[in-house]
């Protein structure tokens, strides 16, 4: 069962359970119910018993058995509310994790007893779009109380820079030292935030209930549209460098990719055991590779969306991934400290395990072939893989860097710490230039 709850679907007066006052809503009630319980076995690309309910057009349609799931005269008619209250457990839905409580069956058939409508403006509509719609919206405060911990940057082309916020995106301008724009409606939690020309894709989510990534135009400085609804916390979002693919993975254990700039889904597979903490696409996109709390790494083949190879032997959750070497090789870094260099096979490069630090990874990059690694109790060092040493400390005082993305020209690194604080560092002359308070 999934933790994730999308809408309040019960009414209680004095212990028992009611009916609602008003007419239930299919978007706002219904589909992020089904999308909670059913939708992960009914949609494109996994159709159990030949019935899909991606939408309410597909919801309605039968599957195999040829009942109709919807019978808008009937509730005791339709197979959908059947096939959810039924005691026979090779019948019931959904077959795994926890039936439907009554609440949540008091209010399908009420639905269903009302005529079973689709009060969205189109039946084509996806569930998991209404569920997000659903979602209750965080409210930035106007002025921040104190420092919130920056846990996304990242770096367009010109001399902005993204930063996440309370809900919102935060817009810096790096000539002027100012905050220049707040972008709203993003998730509570911002895990990740990547830059494709004018266009941003915030990941993040409220942790156990759901998990959104957004496209912005930071040209425009707006919210376009939300790509990804899901039941917990999206925790890592990337882009290959040709700008041709997005991909998102996170606490539900799947990762979708997107084609760009349409953003049209192209698959999502529910890639490992447990959480997926980090992605990172090859240099020329055709390899994607996923780090999870399982302690395992994978390789995809992302036209195919198939995994060629895994690698295992981390004893911790996999927080970091990069490709070096000219996407020949992959450096994971997982929470104990571990840094592991491996082939695209899987296999451990020879003396490819160290430690360069005494705690968690939390991010890399290779930049013009220097790596760079973000640790715990440690800000950001640049690490020789071949002398296995630290070569210099960014932010020498002990900080935690939860991100940082890289300026091409001039050689700069804009650092995210968990005190709230956003530092600019020039890797050329090898010093900080700036440093503010990431809050409005």
């Amino acid at each position: 069962m999934r933790a994730a709850r999308f809408a309040i679907l019960i009414c209680f007066s004095t212990g028992s359970i009611l009916a609602a006052e008003k007419p239930v809503s299919f978007s706002r009630q219904i589909a992020p119910l089904l999308v909670e319980k059913c939708v992960e076995c009914h949609r494109e690309g996994k159709v159990k018993g030949g019935y899909r309910m991606d939408t309410f057009a597909q919801l309605v349609k039968a599957g195999d058995s040829g009942e109709a799931p919807v019978a808008q005269s009937s509730p005791e008619r339709s197979e959908l509310l059947r096939r959810v209250l039924t005691e026979d457990e090779d019948e019931r839905m959904p077959p795994k994790g926890d039936p439907l409580d009554k609440a949540e069956a008091a209010l399908l058939r009420q639905w269903l007893a009302e005529g079973g409508k689709n009060d969205a403006k189109s039946a084509d509509t996806l569930l998991s779009v209404m569920a997000g719609d659903a979602l209750p919206k965080v409210q930035p405060p106007k002025a921040y109380p104190r420092a919130w911990p920056v846990t996304a940057v990242a770096a367009g082309g010109g001399e902005l820079v993204a930063t996440s916020g309370y809900g919102e995106v935060l817009l810096w301008s790096l000539n002027e030292k100012k905050l220049v724009a707040r972008v709203p409606g993003m998730p509570e939690r911002i895990a990740g935030i990547v830059w494709n020309g004018d266009t941003l894709a915030v990941a993040g989510g409220s942790p156990g209930r759901s998990g959104e990534v957004w496209l912005v135009d930071a040209k425009q400085r707006k919210a376009l549209r939300r790509i990804v609804t899901s039941a917990d916390v999206v925790q890592a979002v990337t882009i290959s460098s040709d700008g041709k693919w997005l991909a998102a993975g996170g606490m539900d254990n799947t990762i979708r990719l997107f084609a760009l700039p349409e953003a049209k889904l192209r698959w999502e597979l529910e890639a490992h055991a447990d959480w997926v903490m980090a992605l990172a696409f090859s240099p020329d996109g055709s390899r994607m590779v996923s780090g999870s709390r399982d302690r395992s790494a994978r390789v995809f083949d992302v036209e195919k969306g198939q995994a060629v190879a895994t690698h295992e032997g981390h004893a911790a959750a996999v927080l970091s991934l990069c490709f070096v070497d000219d996407g020949k090789n992959i450096l994971s870094g997982d929470a104990a400290g571990e840094l592991r260099r491996w082939k695209l096979d899987g296999a451990l490069e020879k003396n490819g395990s160290t430690r360069p630090g005494r705690s968690a990874l939390l991010a890399s990059q290779s930049i013009g072939g220097r790596v760079f690694l973000s640790q715990a109790d440690q800000g950001v060092v640049e690490y020789d893989w071949k002398e296995k040493k630290v070569l210099r400390t960014l932010l020498p005082s002990p900080m935690r860097i939860n991100a940082f993305a890289h300026i091409a020209e001039p050689q700069r690194l804009i650092l995210g710490a968990h005190d709230g604080t956003m530092a600019v560092w020039d890797l050329k002359e090898n010093k900080e230039l700036t440093r503010l308070a990431a809050k409005p």
